[in-house]
């Protein structure tokens, strides 16, 4: 999957019409000069030699020099890697924080009327595109009521770079976890609601058990094989969401890296931001099955079975 993805990119980026020079040298530049940077870059080859030369050190983790910033694609990434594992690591705590216990309250108090609005509310979040939520965040809580900043990373180092930090982290980490929160809440309620009739959780009850403990204990447990699939799937989306957060907000995150790459063609750092979100794609779906597996138990007696078989 990975060498499909990135070959159909790097197929793709050459067709475009022009090439990366047009957009980073002055259109004065003499024709023998640019003629030389093509050179240089090796855009002047055939495009199955381009494609060779790029597929042969890309196999031993050589992803070539961006042409923007001059440094190797891989310490381009390395060094944005860590804000966007920030930005989505919050987002997800958030995401999970919202989701779970209003999942829990809307299931437990079906057709009232906090389920009602829980459920409009998640359907709302689930369709409001993340840009517009993103601008009317920054449009309130940052120019208007002055909660937040908006945008970029403040002053790093210290004490009070960590706070700083956290100070302009959480607008982002609260729209992309917003973003994602209406469909989880929605699968916490469903799960809960087809958990919460069946036969184990009577006999809780009738041993005595308290509500709360046979929905937060025994019922999310019946239901926690579809959640878990949901939140391994939840990281490339996380990552991926986060390239609008990230531009919105000015955050020096590996999707706001990708959105410069492509707007200046730079063909090797798109490649290799190309290859990191298909690789998160692969990685996210591996978790997902992992996670459902380990948690329900008739899952892993068919993989056991099917081994054995």
């Amino acid at each position: 999957m990975l060498f499909l993805v990135v070959s159909a990119t790097f197929v793709a980026l050459h067709a475009l019409p022009g090439d990366p020079s047009d957009l980073l040298l002055d259109p004065r530049v003499p024709p023998a000069a640019r003629q030389q940077i093509l050179h240089l870059w090796g855009l002047d080859r055939p495009l199955l030699a381009q494609y060779g030369h790029w597929l042969s050190r890309a196999a031993v983790g050589d992803w070539g020099t961006s042409i923007v910033h001059h440094r190797p694609a891989t310490a381009v990434l390395a060094a944005a890697l860590p804000y966007t594992l920030l930005l989505g690591g919050a987002a997800l705590a958030i995401e999970i924080g919202l989701a779970l216990p209003l999942g829990v309250l809307a299931a437990r108090r079906r057709g009232g009327a906090a389920d009602h609005l829980l459920r409009v509310g998640s359907i709302l979040l689930y369709a409001l595109p993340t840009f517009w939520l993103g601008m009317m965040a920054l449009l309130f809580l940052s120019y208007r009521w002055k909660l937040f900043p908006a945008g970029h990373t403040g002053e790093a180092g210290g004490a009070g770079g960590t706070l700083e930090l956290l100070r302009h982290l959480a607008l982002p980490a609260l729209v992309l976890g917003l973003s994602g929160a209406g469909a989880l809440l929605r699968l916490v309620r469903g799960g809960l609601l087809a958990a919460l009739p069946d036969e184990p959780l009577r006999a809780a009850r009738a041993r005595g058990l308290s509500e709360a403990r046979v929905v937060w204990v025994h019922a999310l447990r019946r239901a926690a094989a579809p959640l878990a699939q949901l939140l391994g799937l939840s990281l490339p989306a996380l990552l991926g969401g986060a390239l609008v957060v990230e531009v919105v907000f000015s955050w020096p995150g590996l999707g706001r890296i990708a959105y410069l790459a492509v707007l200046s063609r730079d063909l090797p750092l798109v490649l290799a931001c190309t290859a990191w979100s298909a690789a998160l794609v692969v990685l996210g779906s591996l978790l997902a099955d992992v996670a459902s597996a380990a948690a329900d138990p008739r899952q892993r007696a068919a993989v056991a079975e099917g081994a054995l078989g």
